[in-house]
């Protein structure tokens, strides 16, 4: 679904991951659908090639993205987004754990 830019892409990865749009929308409120469809790809392990094949844009542009969620999301240039993204689940309860901490 992902590879064929299915609209319905997105709603069946959250029956799959319930958490998953919830968990990065705690990381950051303002982040975008648009956003999110992007980090379910990635989680899927779509490589930026396959997302750019998938969307019809350019690798520009999927390149900015990343950039623009790695900001959102407080992620460094040195942090696999892929790793990352698999590991999401264990890593964002630490990060909610500990914001709720601190603030």
């Amino acid at each position: 679904m992902a590879l064929e830019n299915d609209p319905l892409f997105y709603s069946e990865f959250i029956k799959v991951f319930p958490d998953f749009s919830n968990k990065l929308t705690i990381m950051n409120s303002t982040i975008k659908t648009s956003d999110l469809e992007f980090c379910a790809m990635v989680r899927l392990n779509l490589d930026t090639k396959q997302i750019v094949q998938a969307r019809h844009v350019s690798v520009k542009s999927i390149e900015s993205k990343k950039y623009r969620i790695r900001k959102k999301l407080h992620l460094s240039t040195d942090i696999d987004m892929h790793i990352w993204m698999s590991k999401f689940n264990n890593i964002i309860e630490k990060c909610v754990y500990l914001y709720v901490i601190f603030n």
